[in-house]
C-alpha cells in the first residue's frame, strides 16, 4: 500500500485500479477501515483523471456498494449499485454476466434497505436476463434463486418456501460447478 503512489507517478489510470484491488482485499479481510481508504483513493484518483471506461466506473461503484453494505449505509449500497447497473447498461460491450453480477449486488442492497418491491422487480429482470445464459454462467441462475428465496424470508416470513429455493440454489450451484465458493452460501 505504502509503495502504491510512489511506484505509479504519472499513471493514475493504474494506480487507481491497484488501490480499487487493494480496497477489495481489505474488503475481503473484514478490514473496513483500509478499505475504505483505498476505495476513495481510487474514486480520488478516477474523478481526477476520468479516463476509467464505463465498466471499470462500474467495477468501482459495485466496490463501494459492497463497502457501503458492509458498513450498513444500506442507501449509499443502492445508489452505488444502481449507478454500476446503469453504466453497464448504457455500456454496448458489457457482458451479460457482468450485468448480472451488478444487478445481484442491487437487489442485496435493496433487501438490506427492506425495498422489497424494488428489490422484487429487480429479481424479475435478473430471471428474464438469466435464461440466455450458457456454461458455467449459469451459476447466476442460483443466485437469482437464493435471492428470490431471501426475499420469501424477509419480505413474507416464509422461511420454508425460501429453504426449498435456497436448496434449490444449492443443487443448481452444485450441477454447474461442484467447486463454487457460493455453495456454501446456499448451504446456509
Amino acid at each position: 500500500v505504502g509503495e502504491v503512489r510512489t511506484s505509479f507517478t504519472g499513471q493514475p489510470e493504474v494506480e487507481a485500479s491497484l488501490r480499487a484491488t487493494l480496497g477489495e482485499a481489505y474488503l475481503g479481510l473484514g478490514r473496513l477501515g483500509p478499505a475504505s481508504e483505498q476505495i476513495e483513493e481510487a474514486r480520488r484518483l478516477h474523478d481526477a483523471t476520468d479516463r476509467l471506461d464505463a465498466a471499470g466506473l462500474a467495477a468501482l461503484r459495485l466496490l463501494e456498494a459492497r463497502l457501503a453494505q458492509e458498513s450498513n449505509d444500506f442507501d449509499r449500497a443502492v445508489t452505488a449499485s444502481a449507478t454500476a447497473v446503469r453504466l453497464l447498461e448504457e455500456e454496448p460491450t458489457a457482458k451479460l454476466p457482468r450485468r448480472l453480477g451488478a444487478l445481484e449486488v442491487l437487489t442485496r442492497s435493496l433487501l438490506l434497505s427492506q425495498r422489497y418491491a424494488e428489490a422484487d422487480s429487480v429479481i424479475s429482470l435478473s430471471e428474464a436476463l438469466a435464461t440466455g445464459l450458457e456454461g458455467e454462467d449459469r451459476i447466476h441462475r442460483a443466485e437469482i434463486l437464493s435471492e428470490r428465496a431471501d426475499l420469501l424470508a424477509f419480505r413474507d416470513a416464509d422461511a420454508a418456501a425460501a429453504d426449498s429455493l435456497s436448496r434449490l440454489a444449492y443443487e443448481t450451484a452444485l450441477a454447474i460447478d461442484p467447486d463454487s465458493p457460493y455453495l456454501g452460501n446456499y448451504m446456509n
